[in-house]
């Protein structure tokens, strides 16, 4: 990977086990997927201050001048804001072991690009779609909307990048997107549907010129 993003991933991954065991029915078969709120940091943020914990990053978030804001806040607002956003960043979400903060269906009206954790029976990642720009969590986004998956936020696990602050539409070549959608339509997605299953009208279809209705 080209960025940096830092989280205890083996605490996480352990939390996640008891919060499945939690739900009682959730099962590897189960159409559920964990998620991960993403940030950027400035680059005024020291190695030795990037936060660790929910409270030490809602500090930044909260500075007169925020020294962290959501991921790609100032470039795609939207693409990386999780639902129930605000209250998510109002929540501290106190000490014990990590909850759910709130699960949803994919959310349709935006260009979500969840960053989640999965078992290995969901619906892989086409690693040919692994470049920027190339709407790659979006392609993935949408297999699991047409496969009616729950994504369930995290309240105290985040995930956090930091090259600096992200400004403006500062992306990599655009005929990257143009390939992805091409590869998404002919191959990734006819696959996907065949596999997962496909929904009708709720998310981005096949023969759409967008990535979401």
């Amino acid at each position: 990977m080209t960025e940096r993003r830092l989280i205890n991933f083996a605490l996480v991954a352990h939390s996640v086990v008891v919060i499945t065991n939690d739900l009682g029915k959730w099962t590897l078969q189960s159409r559920e997927v964990f998620v991960l709120p993403p940030f950027e940091l400035s680059g005024l943020v020291r190695t030795d201050e990037i936060p660790r914990t929910k409270p030490e990053l809602l500090k930044l978030l909260k500075m007169k001048r925020p020294l962290a804001v959501p991921f790609h806040y100032f470039a795609c607002f939207r693409c990386h804001m999780i639902p129930q956003q605000f209250n998510w960043s109002r929540n501290e979400g106190g000490g014990g072991a990590l909850n759910i903060f709130h699960s949803s269906p994919y959310v349709t009206t935006s260009a979500w690009e969840p960053f989640y954790i999965g078992s290995r029976l969901d619906p892989p990642f086409d690693e040919r779609l692994f470049r920027e720009n190339a709407l790659n969590k979006v392609i993935q986004a949408a297999i699991l909307c047409h496969s009616n998956y729950t994504f369930h936020i995290l309240d105290k696990a985040f995930l956090v990048h930091k090259p600096g602050l992200k400004y403006g539409k500062t992306f990599a070549d655009p005929r990257l997107k143009l390939k992805g959608l091409k590869l998404a339509r002919e191959e990734i997605l006819p696959l996907q549907f065949h596999l997962y299953g496909r929904a009708k009208g709720r998310c981005w279809q096949i023969n759409s010129e967008k990535p979401i209705n």
